[in-house]
């Protein structure tokens, strides 16, 4: 009896296992290999990473445009993000480009030893802008040279949270955030409204080091800076940017996970962070591309309006936020990134291809504005796609009718051994 039990339980057990081996075979025929998503933009990112190191002054700056050579520090450290990011990516590639790390070592140099410039009046300390701490703080995490990140702490973390920065050696963040959102409003070309853009960028850098005490500052003031959009002006290139403004607050949303949606102004009625994603969407081109103003808004989107900056921290936001969900928009957004925008000498367009420059105030022939592309295709070009769904086998009449009769021979078999 004993013998028999046990037979009778390795009969079961060869059949069970019989049919697991087959299903787990036909699953792993069944489902689709998964591309290398960043493979795809190998090469865009090799010519507009070679672009941008062609452009680097010997100093590791970078000048305003090819005919301008004017160094302008507040757009610095986009550039070098954009050769950092560049380098990750070649190295997520299989072949780490060290081409692009030194150029962003670089750059880091120039800004650590006096390229940040200072506030008006000098208080001797240097004054950081928006893209700056993200790139220094991934620099010291990539090159694994702590000094750009402890620049970075004793004079702005430290200082913020000691209310002694600023021009008057008096701000604490909030005071910093009232400026930024003072200083937006105060240009001709932008609102209030893009300061959501420069917080999504020191929410990013705060997370990255660590730091979570300013997080509900950077919340507060990003609900702020939405208060004001729209903004109902636009001119291409020159003027509007508010769709810049709901990238960064989204990007807040992402690494905070706190519901940013203004309770004051139109895009209150958004309500929650899904409500802000779905009128970024409604900014996006059939061509993958995003308008610069939610005041140049049609259905559909006219793709000439569309420009590269906002299309870069679209796919960024996006990405951060549910690369999963979105992976169709974000995918989208890069291939226009790639196929629209990128010139074939490397350089990332800031204008549709079929705009004529002599029809725009503002031709943007900028260095920096070749870098947000760079660093949204290197950094936002391995979003996964979403998993497929699990197919279940389903047998046919015939197949059905063939496993009854296995199944009723095994049993046979089972009240023969008993016997």
């Amino acid at each position: 009896m004993f013998k028999t039990i046990s037979r009778n339980r390795l009969t079961a057990r060869g059949f069970i296992a019989v049919l697991l081996l087959t299903g787990a075979s036909w699953f792993s025929l069944a489902m689709p290999a998964m591309a290398n998503q960043l493979a795809q933009y190998e090469q865009f990112i090799i010519d507009a990473g070679d672009w941008m190191v062609s452009r680097q002054l010997p100093n590791g700056a970078y000048p305003f445009s090819d005919a301008d050579p004017f160094v302008v520090p507040n757009v610095q450290a986009i550039s070098g993000l954009a050769t950092l990011s560049a380098y990750q990516a070649t190295c997520a590639l299989g072949a780490c480009d060290t081409d692009f790390l030194d150029a962003s070592i670089l750059t880091g140099d120039f800004l650590i030893n006096g390229g940040f410039g200072n506030f008006s009046p000098n208080t001797g300390f240097p004054r950081i802008r928006n893209f700056d701490p993200l790139f220094l703080v991934r620099l010291s995490n990539i090159s694994g040279d702590p000094q750009y990140a402890q620049f970075l702490e004793t004079n702005f973390w430290d200082r913020l949270e000691n209310g002694i920065y600023g021009p008057t050696n008096d701000w604490d963040i909030d005071d910093f955030i009232d400026h930024l959102i003072t200083l937006r409003g105060a240009s001709a070309a932008t609102s209030e409204v893009v300061a959501a853009w420069d917080l999504g960028f020191l929410a990013a850098a705060a997370a990255e080091a660590g730091i979570t005490q300013f997080d509900q500052a950077i919340i507060d003031g990003t609900r702020t800076a939405l208060g004001f959009g729209p903004d109902a002006t636009t001119v291409l290139g020159t003027s509007g940017f508010d769709v810049m403004g709901l990238t960064g607050a989204i990007w807040v949303a992402a690494v905070t996970g706190a519901n940013v949606a203004p309770t004051t102004g139109a895009w209150a009625s958004a309500n929650n962070n899904i409500g802000l994603i779905n009128l970024l969407l409604a900014q996006q081109s059939n061509e993958g591309g995003f308008l610069q103003s939610t005041a140049a808004g049609s259905n559909p989107v006219v793709v000439t309006n569309t420009v590269s900056q906002t299309t870069a921290f679209a796919v960024l936001a996006l990405a951060e936020f549910d690369g999963e969900t979105y992976f169709s928009r974000i995918n989208s957004g890069l291939n226009a990134l790639v196929n629209v925008f990128q010139e074939p000498s490397g350089r990332v367009s800031y204008y549709h291809p079929d705009v004529d420059l002599s029809t725009v105030d503002d031709p943007k022939p900028f260095v920096y504005a070749h870098a947000f592309g760079l660093y949204s295709v290197s950094e936002g070009g391995d979003t996964p796609p979403p998993s497929p769904p699990i197919a279940v086998p389903t047998l046919s009449h015939l197949g059905l009718l063939l496993l009854m009769l296995l199944l009723g021979t095994l049993a046979w078999k089972a009240v023969a051994l008993r016997q």
